[in-house]
């Protein structure tokens, strides 16, 4: 845990939004055998509480705007109208100058909110990790 923290402790939400329309084509849909498109097995640890880096349209019309949080209604109504996969921003495609922004890191899972400027990210994440790598040893 220690080493962790220590390369990951400057990931730090340093601005609200770092203004980059880059970040990760991810799936949230799959089509059965039946034809039938259902959400992906893993949406809620790939997309859930991400902001869109782009805006989704569907026949012409957008559905969803870019920087738009996706939630459980929100991704419901993007599989509803077809979508297979979206863009969602990240902090490895995040413009920041130092640490990350809170639109490409999302909502916090803790507090269900957008993450707060200041919050150590880095450190959250490297415990997270950490903590359950200890008990495998």
């Amino acid at each position: 845990t220690r080493r962790l923290v220590d390369v990951s402790q400057d990931v730090i939400i340093r601005e609200e939004d770092c203004g980059t329309d880059r970040g990760l084509k991810l799936k949230i849909a799959v089509k059965g055998a039946d034809g039938v498109l259902r959400k992906t097995d893993d949406v809620e640890t790939s997309v859930y509480a991400r902001m869109l880096a782009e805006d989704v349209v569907v026949d012409g019309k957008v559905i969803a705007p870019a920087n738009v949080d996706l939630g459980d209604v929100l991704i419901d109504a993007l599989v509803g109208a077809g979508v297979e996969e979206v863009k969602t921003r990240s902090v490895l495609t995040c413009e920041s100058a130092v640490g990350t922004c809170a639109f490409c890191y999302g909502r916090s899972l803790a507090t269900g909110k957008l993450v707060d400027i200041g919050e150590a990210v880095g450190i959250i994440a490297a415990q997270s990790i950490g903590e359950p790598g200890t008990q495998l040893t």
